[in-house]
């Protein structure tokens, strides 16, 4: 756990969450994340009581104080059992750790596949030379069929037309909109943060990003600015908006500059 020798700091979450409570209590939940950062488990640990108060130097009732605030407040899990044991958890601490994990774990398969993929190809050759004839016969036998007509009264092509009839793609089921190329202006480690946070709250939401409506999007907050683009995505997911709404420097409201996704949905 020591490549991570950090802890992200999240203003809007803290302004949202955090700040309401006590100084006391804030001071606690400060001393909470760092255990919780550095244990093997992270984001979620369990000490007795007074073994929190011990490490966090004072006393077991200033703890307990501290604690019924947090939970109350809901600014972290509490879990208490009855022999006395207090488990607190991080739930945005635990869940980017399981999401390291689980991208290293994906990316070992990958290389583990590309490996065994590697050593498997010389005892493949025959099987691939016959694979190879398979194909060339399907393509024979898919040029030979008879051209299907065309809707709408319409001629079809002729076979030796030189100008093939236009195939509508697919849109590609693989891509993932926090794959898209961030501009230059845009990238670094906040907005990268903000953006796959706000691909993944799409996702939840059910309505998953597009690849012209990601690169759209990206195209109309590199206009805004870092800074703003990430207020501005973290503003509409505490808000539970649809869309990404630039912040009107003239109002107390943020003003929409438009939807991007009702623009480009229709792609």
């Amino acid at each position: 756990m020591s490549k991570l020798p950090f802890l992200q700091f999240y203003p809007a979450d803290y302004l949202i969450d955090t700040r309401v409570l006590t100084l006391t209590a804030r001071g606690a939940w400060v001393d909470i994340l760092c255990i919780l950062h550095g244990s093997s488990t992270r984001g979620t640990t369990k000490f007795p009581a007074r073994g929190w108060a011990r490490i966090m130097g004072v006393p077991e009732a200033d703890f307990l104080s501290a604690l019924r605030e947090i939970e109350d407040m809901k600014v972290g899990d509490v879990i208490r059992d009855s022999n006395g044991d207090v488990t607190l958890t991080c739930r945005r601490m635990m869940n980017e750790s399981i999401t390291r994990t689980q991208t290293r774990l994906r990316v070992q398969n990958h290389r583990e596949k590309e490996r065994n993929a590697g050593c498997n190809a010389s005892s493949n050759a025959d099987v691939t030379r016959n694979k190879s004839e398979v194909i060339s016969q399907k393509s024979e036998a898919k040029n030979n069929t008879a051209p299907v007509p065309v809707a709408g009264g319409d001629e079809a092509p002729a076979a030796d037309c030189p100008f093939p009839r236009e195939v509508a793609k697919k849109p590609d089921a693989k891509f993932r909109a926090e794959s898209s190329e961030i501009p230059s202006t845009l990238a670094t480690p906040e907005f990268v943060e903000a953006w796959a946070d706000w691909c993944a709250y799409k996702r939840e939401r059910g309505q998953t990003l597009r690849s012209r409506t990601a690169k759209a999007q990206l195209a109309e907050m590199n206009c805004w600015g870092e800074s703003v683009a990430v207020a501005a995505i973290r503003k509409s997911i505490v808000n539970g908006w649809t869309g990404v709404f630039q912040p009107d420097a003239n109002s107390t409201r943020a003003k929409p500059v438009e939807k991007l996704e009702a623009r480009f949905d229709i792609f």
